[in-house]
């Protein structure tokens, strides 16, 4: 059975999470690693969601933020894949295929999204969000396929090539 699954069917509910002992959490995410800061991370959040959210999530950044564990990353992917707000998720994948694409690799995380804002065509973040994930575990990988990308000729990392280097 998959982490999430026994994570899920231990604990359905954040006031159960919240009513559970550390050392308990602990025992079902063993196979993640980091179990203890994990573990305290989780137990913490659920109870702030208990008492101060009413065992809701929060639907504003500085919120989530607030949460034990949540940084930029996952406060941005929960408003924009559980309250269907338009912002960017800006990952290593991410930065990655942006960094080859549009020659941002010497931008922060902040900077990127506040450029990838931009493009996301309204209403549609989660879509252009998923593509551009999908994207750079498909083609724009760690060892990218540009021999197969349909976007090579608009790329700068393409462009930037050497044919002994394709």
């Amino acid at each position: 059975m998959k982490v999430y699954e026994n994570f899920f069917e231990k604990f359905p509910s954040v006031e159960t999470l919240a009513g559970a002992e550390v050392s308990e959490i602990e025992g079902v995410i063993r196979r993640l690693g980091f179990q203890r800061q994990r573990a305290r991370q989780f137990k913490e959040m659920a109870l702030k969601l208990s008492e101060k959210h009413g065992g809701g999530i929060p639907s504003n950044k500085e919120e989530l933020l607030e949460l034990s564990g949540i940084g930029d990353y996952v406060a941005n992917a929960v408003l924009c894949f559980a309250f269907n707000e338009d912002v960017p998720i800006v990952d290593m994948n991410v930065r990655r295929v942006v960094g080859r694409f549009f020659g941002w690799k010497k931008y922060k995380d902040k900077k990127i999204a506040e450029m990838l804002r931009t493009l996301i065509p309204t209403g549609r973040a989660k879509e252009f969000n998923w593509a551009v994930i999908d994207f750079s575990g498909l083609i724009c990988s760690r060892k990218p396929k540009c021999k197969i990308c349909f976007l090579s000729d608009l790329c700068s990392y393409y462009q930037a090539l050497t044919l002994d280097q394709l």
